[in-house]
């Protein structure tokens, strides 16, 4: 890059017509130099800016890659959430039919110990001692 105010070549006077030659030179020295300075300044800074181009353009695709998964989570949250219902309104399903089965069973042995005792033949009267004839005594079982 070239600045078009500053002149490529400097004539100075020759140090022994002027007394402020030396000081005209030296001054001639540091502008060509703050020239140089400028220039790679302004390398620097095309460069600098290239590259914070190239991090903004990768800013946005990974910015771009997070709202994809963003959305993707929301929607699997959406799919657990429906999944979690249905898991939810299952179980209350079976927890019900469960009951009304162990009701069922409830009643069904309920009417089997009914019919059982409907069934037996009626018992003896039990006679104390009192009641049976003398002499008369129970069979009694032994062991051997």
């Amino acid at each position: 890059m070239h600045n078009a105010c500053v002149p490529d070549v400097i004539v100075t006077p020759d140090e022994t017509q002027s007394p402020s030659a030396e000081l005209a030179s030296s001054a001639a020295h540091d502008a060509a130099v703050a020239e140089g300075a400028a220039e790679t300044r302004a390398q620097l800074a095309e460069e600098s800016a290239s590259e914070a181009e190239a991090a903004a353009a990768v800013a946005v695709a990974v910015a771009e890659e997070n709202a994809k998964t963003a959305q993707a989570v929301i929607e699997a949250t959406g799919a657990a959430e429906g999944a979690a219902d249905e898991a939810k309104s299952l179980a209350e399903m079976m927890r019900e039919e469960h009951e009304h089965t162990r009701n069922m069973i409830t009643a069904l042995a309920e009417e089997l110990r009914a019919s059982r005792e409907a069934s037996k033949p009626p018992a003896e009267p039990r006679q104390s001692r009192s009641e049976r004839p003398p002499g008369e005594s129970r069979p009694r079982w032994t062991r051997r």
